[in-house]
């Protein structure tokens, strides 16, 4: 079971989590996948379209793309980039080298 990073904004709580789901609809919008997303965002970490698009869609409950713009305004833009590290790291900790977080498989 993937799990999600919890946050609260504009007085809503929600969750962010990459689930077969999220990864599907980015991949659909976009025609790029997650992986390659997040690598780009490496590189070029002002490419606020693909920040936005990974944050709109990892986001529960759903939020359209201009409320997504809402709360990454209120929060943050350092927030964003730690809650989304943080749910690939969730979804992906397999792939991510370097020491586990609590509740990660070592294997």
């Amino acid at each position: 079971m993937i799990q999600s990073v919890k946050f609260t904004a504009g007085g809503v709580d929600y969750e962010m989590a990459f689930r077969t789901s999220t990864l599907k609809s980015y991949q659909r919008e976009t025609g790029e996948n997650v992986v390659a997303a997040f690598e780009t965002l490496q590189t070029e970490p002002g490419n606020i379209v693909r920040l936005g698009n990974l944050f709109r869609v990892a986001v529960t409950p759903p939020v359209t793309e201009d409320q997504a713009d809402e709360i990454m305004d209120e929060i943050g833009f350092a927030e964003v980039f730690r809650l989304l590290g943080d749910a690939a790291q969730l979804a992906f900790a397999e792939l991510i080298p370097g020491p586990k977080r609590k509740g990660q498989s070592t294997r």
